[in-house]
Order: C-alpha cells, then structure tokens, then sequence
C-alpha cells in the first residue's frame, strides 16, 4: 500500500466510515498519541479528550460567576430604582420632582452623567431647553431610546463632561414630547447601538409619569380633545336622528 493510499483524508474518511473501528481495537486507541498543547511531549487520545472538557468546564464555570455577578448587581440596581419610584411617589412639592428623578438616576448609576431636558415648563429653568429647537426635534425624531457615540451637538453641550458614548430615553405626556432622560457615559463603548433599551425604556416611563404631575396644561388639552371629539360624535348622531321622519300619535 503506497503513503498515496494512507493519506490523512483517506484514514479520515476511513474511521468516519467505521465508527466502530477504535471500539474493536481499544489498544490501538490507548496507543494513539497527539502533541500536548499545554506544552512539550504528547498525550493520548483519552488524556486530550479530558484535558477538552477541563477546560469547557472551566470556562462554563467562569460564565456562570460573570452571570452571578451580573445577576447582584442588576439586583442591586432594581432595589435602587425601587427606591428612587417611591421617593418620585412620596414627593408632595411638584417643583422639586425633576430634581428627585435626576438625583435619584445618579445615585443609581454614579458612573454615568445624568440630564433631565424638559421643554414647555417655564417654571423648571434649569431643565428648559425652550430656545433649542434643534435640539427637539432631534428628541421628537426618535422612535425608540438611543444609545451609541453619536452625540447632537446640542446635548453635547448641555453635558458638564465629554462623553463617548450615550443613552436617552425621550419623554411623553399623552403622546406629546416633553423632553429626555439623557445618560452619557465616557467610555466610548458603555452604550451602543443596538443594545437592548428596556430598562432604558422603563425609566422613561417612570420618569414621563412623574413629570406629568407638572403638565397639567397637556392634561388639559388632552381632556379638551376629547370632550371636542365627544361632542362632534354627539352633534353627528342627532344629525342621524333628524333624518327619521316625526310619527304622529294616532
């Protein structure tokens, strides 16, 4: 039998086709050794196939104490949160919320620069971003939270530090755009495209809720649209009724 014959692919094919082979001739396997890829010298088929799943194991250990750690400190942040809605629920000075959410963000997140920019509320002047009109229609232009390192000029500049990257979280009262929870980080890759927003999305929520009690005057309109549609519904159905002809009484 030439070496053409006993080419890797041919003795490859061959124990494909015979699984059986090595069952039958368990000394052949025991024989059969490969390089150590820890270092110098060889080891059998049996020691390589233990030193694979040592290491597979190791490596499903470290996931699982990267997920425990994970697991604390998403339940750390939670608790955090927890406390920061019942702080937003408790507080009885309506003026004094936006600076309860922020404050209560940054404890939360101490890594991260907190913003809160509100538009319509002339009594809240250090979160009016009234004049920058770019700048809101940016927030009203977004569909879904952002997150990524491509940062508006304009909230760029309402940041007290450079950052890398960002989230925000636009607000709404009634399906109307009031502002955004701005979250900017200086690590360039902290937010990025992509990555899940559902907390980001909930904080949003919680926050749009808070402020709310500051809208009333959206509230209002709210209500006033509706009464108007109510009405117009009203005034159509009597319009219906006019058409039916008066039955005298016999």
């Amino acid at each position: 039998m030439t070496n053409e014959h006993l080419s890797p692919e041919v003795i490859a094919e061959f124990l494909r086709n015979n699984p059986n082979f090595l069952t039958e001739h368990a000394d052949i396997f025991s024989e059969i050794r490969v390089p150590n890829p820890d270092g110098p010298g060889s080891l059998s088929l049996l020691e390589k196939q233990v030193s694979t799943l040592r290491d597979r194991l190791h490596s499903t250990q470290n996931n699982l104490y990267e997920l425990g750690d994970i697991a604390v400190e998403n339940q750390g942040i939670n608790d955090t949160i927890t406390d920061w809605c019942a702080t937003l629920l408790a507080q009885k000075e309506e003026e004094l919320i936006p600076a309860a959410i922020v404050t209560g963000l940054q404890d939360a997140f101490p890594e991260l620069e907190v913003e809160l920019l509100l538009w319509g509320f002339d009594q809240l002047e250090d979160y009016q971003l009234e004049e920058n009109v770019e700048v809101q229609q940016y927030i009203k232009s977004l569909v879904a939270p952002y997150t990524g390192s491509d940062i508006h000029p304009g909230i760029a500049a309402w940041l007290s530090n450079p950052a890398g990257s960002i989230g925000i979280a636009p607000l709404y009262v009634n399906d109307i755009a009031i502002g955004a929870l701005v979250f900017a980080s200086q690590d360039a890759k902290h937010f990025y495209p992509d990555m899940g927003v559902f907390f980001l999305e909930n904080l949003g929520y919680l926050a749009s809720a808070a402020i709310s009690r500051l809208a009333p005057s959206i509230m209002d309109e709210e209500v006033s649209i509706t009464t108007q549609e109510d009405e117009q519904e009203q005034n159509s159905h009597n319009a219906e009724d006019d058409d039916y002809p008066e039955l005298d009484p016999a």
